[in-house]
């Protein structure tokens, strides 16, 4: 207490002083630090540049996020110069051989930058990767610890991102943090691992309901189960499956089905593909449709309109058994609730 009596007279805001006073209240203060009050900027970009300089990781990446605060190693130490003044308290002492320290190590770098560095470095402020890098550290940290699908899309959708965006933080960690770059990669291989296995299950239980009449799950086949076991059904999800087999990408949805079944359902292929084309189970890109249009769409059958409370019945047993919101499965589900009703988690309550 006694060594820091100095600054507790600095009461002038534009003062060196009171930026000292500041400074030394945001280190040693036990109180609790509003850092939204702007006299303490400066001593929490010096915290933020001990943080960088006291990390592990490549110089030159450490070296660009001071950049973020500070332009130079002459800016910043034009910003704590005032702290050589008063290095006869303990506790700016101890910070200004951090500036000495932090201020070596960027001239360091800067003397020792090369013309295709200086570049580069250029080159990701242009690209404006400094802005991007906290978002992209979130939302990639968000992708890695997702496991509800091993769908990108669907990953997306529950955050509220763009795809584009996605790949923009993407990249920007592949020029600033090899490490989340590489645990992205591990979660993606992981990812097709998974989507690979989910299709060729999928595709097992239509050939084994095309042929037997019944699903490897044990399902009786029908429409139904053809479209809970449709491995994708638009444009995005597709072109996902083609890419992690490697087949031929065609131009529609029903084209690529075709290639993904000629290529893993072995002598049965011909006869499921008849299977489906004969039936019109699938053609084109299948056209999707939203709850809502359910909901407020009069379905008229025998001259007798289908109630809202069948309509969110149905709606229900096409989430339970994750099938797919598409017009030609709606269609199936109908069909198959007015003609022998739905086996409904609600039912198998009431069976027990």
């Amino acid at each position: 207490m006694e060594d820091n009596r100095r600054y507790f007279g600095f009461n002038k805001r534009d003062s060196k002083e009171f930026k000292v006073k500041k400074i030394i209240e945001y280190f040693v203060d036990k109180n609790r630090i509003d850092v939204t009050d702007l006299n303490f900027e400066s001593a929490l970009k010096l915290d933020k540049m001990i943080y960088l300089f006291n990390e592990e990781r490549d110089l030159l990446k450490r070296y660009y996020y001071m950049k973020t605060l500070f332009k130079s190693s002459n800016d910043f130490n034009k910003e704590y110069k005032i702290l050589s003044e008063y290095t006869d308290l303990s506790n700016v002492c101890y910070l200004y051989n951090y500036v000495i320290q932090i201020s070596e190590f960027m001239s360091k770098i800067e003397e020792g930058m090369s013309k295709e560095r200086e570049k580069e470095l250029l080159s990701l402020e242009k690209d404006g990767c400094f802005d991007d890098y906290p978002y992209a550290q979130y939302f990639v940290r968000e992708f890695v610890n997702y496991k509800d699908s091993p769908y990108l899309k669907d990953f997306l959708e529950e955050k509220g991102l763009y795809e584009h965006d996605f790949n923009r933080f993407i990249t920007t960690l592949l020029r600033l943090d090899d490490s989340l770059y590489d645990e992205y990669l591990k979660k993606e291989n992981e990812n097709r691992l998974s989507r690979q296995s989910d299709v060729i299950r999928k595709l097992e239980n239509i050939r084994s309901g095309v042929t037997t009449g019944f699903t490897k799950d044990g399902e009786k086949f029908d429409d139904v189960e053809f479209y809970r076991n449709i491995p994708f059904y638009d444009q995005d999800s597709s072109r996902l499956v083609i890419d992690d087999f490697g087949f031929k990408k065609l131009a529609s949805v029903d084209q690529r089905l075709k290639t993904v079944i000629d290529n893993l359902c072995g002598e049965d292929a011909s006869e499921v593909v008849k299977f489906i084309y004969s039936n019109r189970l699938m053609h084109g890109n299948p056209k999707k449709i939203r709850e809502e249009e359910i909901i407020n769409t009069r379905f008229i059958v025998n001259d007798q309109e289908i109630s809202s409370e069948s309509k969110q019945e149905m709606i229900d047993y096409m989430k339970e058994r994750n099938i797919p919101f598409l017009q030609n499965a709606f269609a199936a589900v109908k069909n198959k609730y007015l003609t022998e009703g739905l086996n409904t988690k609600k039912e198998k309550e009431l069976k027990r």
